[in-house]
């Protein structure tokens, strides 16, 4: 069995604190430095998605990280958007 190099890593945020301490913990870590990551912002609400893409993408700042936002459910909407972005990590 190969193992793959992590070389995108795709952010999911669902706007909970969980979500959000999880994205921060992970940034903070510093795994996976040399990947291109993206900050996902998902939820039903366009405002609200964007009001919280703002607010979580002004924490990475001082890191590159994509942002984007996607409108459905999660559960739904991720494995299709990682699949389709190449994502090696979610």
């Amino acid at each position: 069995h190969e193992q793959r190099a992590i070389r995108r890593v795709l952010l999911a945020y669902d706007g909970s604190l969980a979500s959000g301490r999880a994205i921060r913990g992970f940034l903070n870590g510093g795994l996976f430095g040399d990947a291109e990551h993206r900050l996902l912002a998902v939820g039903a609400d366009e405002a609200q998605v964007r009001l919280e893409l703002r607010e979580l993408a002004e924490y990475c700042a001082e890191r590159e990280v994509e942002t984007g936002l996607a409108l459905g459910k999660p559960a739904k909407l991720l494995p299709s958007y990682a699949e389709q972005w190449d994502a090696d990590l979610v």
